[in-house]
């Protein structure tokens, strides 16, 4: 059934302006002359119907629309909207861009109400995705801005029948994806996405992919506001009989054609994003519905309302009686239209912050995540990068002083008496705790002070005669014997001392509610939970070629996640130890009594005589350990005057790592051999265990080579990540590509 253009409803072209798509108007055999329609009695609202007679007035003398080629239709159709009175309210600013990460790159126009916007509104022009553009919705997209105090950024969207779909869609979520690099302040603002039409299908399927996607676009969607809609292909309501004929602006004949155009394979027509209203439609945005009654497409609107209420969402759906399909065209020339514009712009301020709908929970996480990473990015940056470079420090410090580390091979002798050497040779010198375990053609490391109350040094001794090769002291300087304990300064405490301690414990906390933060954003809405967020977890290789950084950022991020949360949880645990993690183990689960290094452990007796050399305290540790823990090795001796006490550590095999629960030690009296105390985490309870485990975890030590490799990994990812963050957000601030202002 032919009807003319003009009377088709406002929906689909691409925004070019429309006197460069205008066809010159036409008379030949074809030409299909409408007389003024009669009102249907007792239906429409008088001033609507007043429009639909003036539209229809309007293109009485244009050719059928499918007889037309694609541009000429479009001209036709935008010129009849032409005649429509309308004022154009002032806005601030309007400009356009071009978004180059959809495919194909697509132009929008921003309507700005200036810098005290509130919001982003997204809007898609309806036109059965044939027709209309950015020029033929000029006026209703003037009309959300001012009213709503919202940027509104109209998509010139790709048309059928040139481009079927998906191609329109794809092309919506692309934008909707890499929109915030282009609103640079605008971008933290809530976001809105609607249309009508053709554009409210879009704008429902849009969000559902994005839903499915994974994508952290789909948590910060305010709402929805759809107008209208087309929500199934079936064209079978009632709504379709009972709304039949030209008197109502829309037909199913005119539906079937769009849809024919639209997705030419009529299976694929069924699909949920052709149309939503087969989708699952649980965990998506607030959504405001105008429904126009006296529509071929009123019945699908109220299902589609039904349908999302009992999926679990958030729906004010608004149906006016005597109103038309397209009615919200006539905004200047009949007060139904223009009542219906008011309550979709009181919704649309009602979900602003602050204004009712107020800031939900998961846009409040989604911005602590941004700006809480950003202000913490440099320090977190220095601390994954040292922290990096200590992972294999030992190494490290060795590669760097040679001269140090390294010694001639050959012999070596008990390191026991090595140090006796030492002392023979130093006699004001005092041993801190020195290594069991001399290598042939490596110094043997001892911390050693040169007299009572001096600062600790380390010491390197030659294993096959005794001689010191080499000292250092062990503050952090910026040369090559000190600049492994720089590192370690500088991841631990910023270099500061105690107050940078606490600094650096108060990043690794905001590092730690952050990531959870960004775990939570992540979630989707709808059930079942896992098989909604698989999406998230995996590349996107399509949108990897468009949005490279937010794309990688997510996915990484999703992956390292618990390891990252295992780092920052022990980091602060470290950082905050004797102010909150040690108080709170011995709370929940009390330490073994009798610990001489307990707080208020009384002092030993003061004794005169000999003390035990180190050759018999580790003879005397080896052989506890023989029956006590097989297979343990002897890996270094403290001695602790203080205490009165020797120190002898044991760790699997004799390795330096501190893995599982760290190593095991033996406290043996100085002056008669008694075995005091051991210190095995697995003797205590858990919060010993828990004190236990945050050395090997945070370092990666627990398991040897490979944990250390899988943290020396996670550092890396660690900076990738904030480099992945900061950069988008960098080149949203400086590098935006500036709007070219439109008169």
């Amino acid at each position: 059934m032919a009807r003319p253009l003009a009377s088709l409803t406002l929906s689909d072209t691409p925004g070019r302006p429309v006197s460069s798509r205008m066809a010159p108007r036409q008379r030949s055999p074809t030409i299909v002359t409408s007389p003024p329609l009669a009102d249907p009695p007792g239906l429409l609202d008088p001033e609507i119907a007043a429009f639909r007679r003036h539209m229809a007035m309007a293109g009485q003398d244009f050719p059928p629309f499918e007889t037309l080629p694609p541009d000429a239709a479009r001209a036709l159709a935008a010129q009849a909207r032409a005649t429509l009175p309308a004022r154009r309210p002032a806005v601030a600013h309007v400009g356009d861009i071009v978004i180059e990460e959809a495919t194909p790159p697509l132009r929008a126009r921003i309507f700005s109400p200036g810098p005290a916007a509130e919001g982003v509104l997204v809007y898609l022009h309806g036109g059965g995705w044939t027709l209309f553009g950015l020029d033929t919705h000029d006026r209703l997209m003037r009309e959300y801005a001012v009213g709503a105090n919202l940027a509104v950024v109209g998509l010139d969207y790709a048309l059928a029948p040139e481009h079927v779909f998906p191609v329109a869609l794809e092309q919506v979520m692309d934008c909707l994806r890499a929109l915030p690099d282009h609103l640079g302040p605008l971008a933290d603002l809530p976001l809105f996405v609607g249309g009508d039409s053709a554009g409210a299908n879009l704008s429902l399927a849009a969000a559902i992919g994005l839903r499915d996607a994974g994508a952290g676009l789909h948590g910060r969607l305010r709402g929805l506001l759809l107008s209208y809609g087309v929500y199934d292909s079936a064209c079978d309501t009632p709504s379709y009989t009972r709304f039949a004929g030209p008197d109502f602006m829309l037909t199913r004949d005119e539906m079937l054609f769009f849809w024919q155009r639209y997705i030419p394979d009529a299976a694929r027509r069924a699909l949920p994003l052709a149309s939503p209203l087969r989708a699952d439609l649980a965990g998506l945005p607030p959504v405001f519905m105008t429904i126009a009654e006296c529509d071929v497409l009123a019945d699908e609107n109220h299902a589609m309302a039904d349908r999302l209420r009992a999926a679990g969402n958030a729906v004010t759906a608004r149906s006016y009686p005597g109103a038309t399909h397209s009615f919200l065209e006539a905004l200047d020339v009949a007060g139904l239209a223009a009542r219906a514009v008011g309550d979709q712009i009181a919704w649309l301020r009602a979900r602003r912050p602050g204004r009712g709908g107020g800031m939900t929970l998961r846009r409040g996480l989604f911005l602590a995540h941004r700006y809480a990473g950003l202000g913490i990015a440099l320090f977190l940056m220095l601390a994954a990068a040292t922290g990096t470079a200590l992972v294999f420090r030992d190494r490290a410090d060795a590669a760097l002083n040679p001269g140090l580390f390294r010694v001639p091979a050959g012999p070596v002798r008990p390191a026991a008496e090595l140090m006796a050497r030492v002392l023979a040779a130093h006699p004001s010198w005092r041993v801190v705790r020195f290594d069991l375990r001399p290598r042939s053609g490596s110094a043997l490391r001892a911390v050693m002070t040169r007299a009572p109350g001096a600062a600790p040094e380390d010491v390197f001794i030659d294993p096959r005669d005794g001689r010191v090769t080499g000292t250092r002291t062990r503050q952090g300087r910026p040369d090559r014997a000190h600049a492994m304990q720089l590192l370690y300064d500088l991841h631990d405490t910023l270099a500061l001392g105690n107050a940078g301690r606490l600094f650096m414990g108060s990043i690794a906390a905001c590092w730690l509610a952050l990531t959870v933060a960004g775990l939570v954003v992540t979630l989707p809405r709808r059930r079942p939970l896992l098989a909604a967020w698989r999406p998230a977890w995996g590349l996107n290789r399509q949108m990897l070629a468009r949005r490279l950084w937010p794309e990688l950022h997510r996915t990484i991020g999703l992956w390292t996640m618990p390891f990252m949360i295992v780092i920052a949880l022990t980091s602060v645990a470290m950082n905050f130890f004797d102010e909150a993690f040690a108080p709170l183990a011995a709370f929940l689960s009390p330490p073994r009594a009798g610990s001489p290094f307990a707080e208020g452990a009384p002092p030993p007796p003061a004794r005169s005589g000999s003390v035990l050399d180190y050759a018999a305290a580790e003879a005397i540790a080896r052989a506890w350990a023989a029956r006590a823990y097989p297979g343990a090795m002897p890996v270094a001796l403290a001695d602790d005057p203080a205490r009165d006490l020797y120190g002898v550590s044991f760790a699997p095999g004799g390795t330096p790592l501190y893995t599982g629960f760290g190593r095991i030690t033996c406290e043996i009296d100085r002056h008669d051999g008694r075995i005091v105390w051991v210190d095995d985490p697995r003797l205590d309870g858990a919060g010993t265990l828990a004190i236990r485990l945050l050395y090997p975890l945070h370092s990666g030590q627990i398991g040897g080579w490979p944990t250390m490799a899988g943290v020396l990994a996670i550092g890396l990812a660690c900076g990738f990540m904030i480099v992945s963050g900061v950069l988008p957000w960098l080149r949203r601030q400086t590098g935006r590509p500036r709007p070219r202002r439109r008169a």
